[in-house]
């Protein structure tokens, strides 16, 4: 999978805003192609999933941590379509085998010290 410059620098930045803004929070961040998504989404979106642990309170964390995604990308090329789910959520989704995307997603996270 491959990101332009201007969804790379979105992707970085997402990051570290998510580092510094929800530090442990954040579990995982995976980034999946437009082509292998099961939705009908224009060639250039990038489909983020951001895992969260299950402390934080849900509904806030969803709507905070699209809301700062989707601010970063007011200022860049990038088209990004964010999903945040809890850990538990997850495995629930991979259990079940329901997911918003295929799972040839490519994780993006890395803790920094």
């Amino acid at each position: 999978m491959e990101l332009s410059a201007d969804e790379q620098v979105w992707l970085e930045e997402f990051q570290h805003a998510l580092q510094e803004n929800y530090p442990g929070l954040v579990e995982d961040l995976v980034v999946f192609d437009a082509q292998d998504s099961t939705l009908q989404l224009p060639d250039d979106t990038v489909n983020v999933v951001v895992r969260v642990n299950d402390k934080g309170n849900r509904r806030q964390l969803v709507n905070d941590i699209s809301r700062l995604g989707y601010r970063l990308a007011v200022l860049s090329d990038a088209l990004p379509l964010i999903w945040v789910y809890t850990s538990s959520e997850w495995k629930q989704r991979q259990q079940s085998n329901v997911f918003p995307l295929e799972e040839s997603g490519e994780s993006k996270w890395s803790t920094r010290p």
